[in-house]
Parts: C-alpha cells; structure tokens; sequence
C-alpha cells in the first residue's frame, strides 16, 4: 500500500494522516468541528512537511465519506478531490464508521458502532452487517439490549447501562489505516475522484 494520505472530518475531532509504509505516527487532530474548513488544508500542509513528503510522493489519498456531519463530510470530500484532481492521484473514500471500529477488538464480539445523526436518530453499524442503519433513540435502545460492546460518538444519549462502551470523537490513525486495508482488499484501487459522495444515510 506504500504512502496514502487519510483524511477524516465527519465528527467533531478531524484527523489528517500518513500511511507510510507501515509507519502511522505522524497524525493530526483537531478539535473545532466548525473550524474544519479552515484547518484542514493546514493540516495536510503541516503533516506532508512533518514527514517531509510532498503530494507527489503519496500513491493515493482516502478520505471517509461518513455517515456523519453534513458539512464535515463535504468539507473533507471537496479538500480531498482538490488535491486529487491536480495531481492526478487516485481517490478512494472510507466508511467513517469502519473506521471508528476497526481498530477496536472488542468490537468483534457481538459489537456496534453508533454515533448521533441528530433529530433523535442515531446512525448503527452492526459487526456482520455492512449495512448502516437510522434508528430513532427508542429503536436503538432496543437493538442494543444484545450487545457486549458499543464504540462511538454520543453514546450518553442511549441507555448503555450493563454494556461495556468507548466513547470516540472520530476515527484514529490506526482506524482509518485498517479501513482503508479493508476497502483495498475488498475493491482494489478504483479512483472516486469524479464520483466520490457522502454516505447519505436516511
């Protein structure tokens, strides 16, 4: 897989990242859900200089196309196309809930990633089952009752009493690096660049 760029920005903590050649310790958070659009290109900007790379050294870049914030995703989505159609890269988008799970082991045993999608919904992804739900507060709750672990992102608002749970802004580098390994193996490297969406989950 050599060198990508991983790109996240559909929950409150963004994240920029470099896969190079099995090294993923040059990461980038940020925190401002409503900064995002300003400081992601300095984020991709900062972390290429870190690792002293230049967009012309990476093989691809991969950004996660939620479920998640409307705008975050887009904001991470339109950056990463940018990039990609100047330099001719190809452009692979990433389950942003993958991503949340993937670098959790408990989440192989009977696990769940949930995460708050608003107007008393929450979107569901189900270990097995690569088919993201939307289910009212009430619907999840009643899902859960089977569950021995729950990662994700506003978990407070369901009643996760007796589950063991892991509370997450958004997806770690590790995360997003399996995620990624996940859809290579799966898909290949088709580029996305001219027909990469957000996961519009209803």
């Amino acid at each position: 897989m050599s060198k990508w760029l991983l790109i996240d920005t559909a929950y409150p903590r963004g994240i920029v990242t470099i896969y190079n050649n099995k090294l993923l310790n040059n990461y980038i958070f940020f925190e401002k859900q409503k900064t995002h659009d300003k400081t992601l290109s300095k984020a991709i900007i900062k972390i290429l200089y870190n690792a002293n790379m230049k967009i012309k050294n990476l093989n691809g870049i991969a950004v996660g196309i939620g479920p998640g914030s409307f705008i975050g995703t887009r904001i991470a989505i339109a950056v990463a196309k940018g990039i990609c159609i100047a330099s001719k890269k190809p452009l692979l988008g990433i389950c942003t809930l993958t991503a949340i799970s993937a670098d959790e082991k408990k989440f192989r045993n009977n696990g769940f990633v949930i995460c708050n999608a608003k107007n008393n919904a929450m979107f569901v992804l189900e270990k097995n089952n690569s088919t993201i739900k939307v289910l009212s507060i009430q619907q999840t709750n009643q899902l859960i009752k089977k569950a021995n672990f729950i990662v994700g992102y506003k978990l407070n608002l369901l009643n996760t009493k007796k589950i063991n749970i892991l509370e997450k802004k958004g997806p770690t580098a590790k995360g997003l690096f399996l995620a990624l390994k996940q859809q290579i193996n799966k898909n290949g490297i088709r580029d996305r660049t001219f027909d990469l969406m957000p996961n519009y989950c209803k």
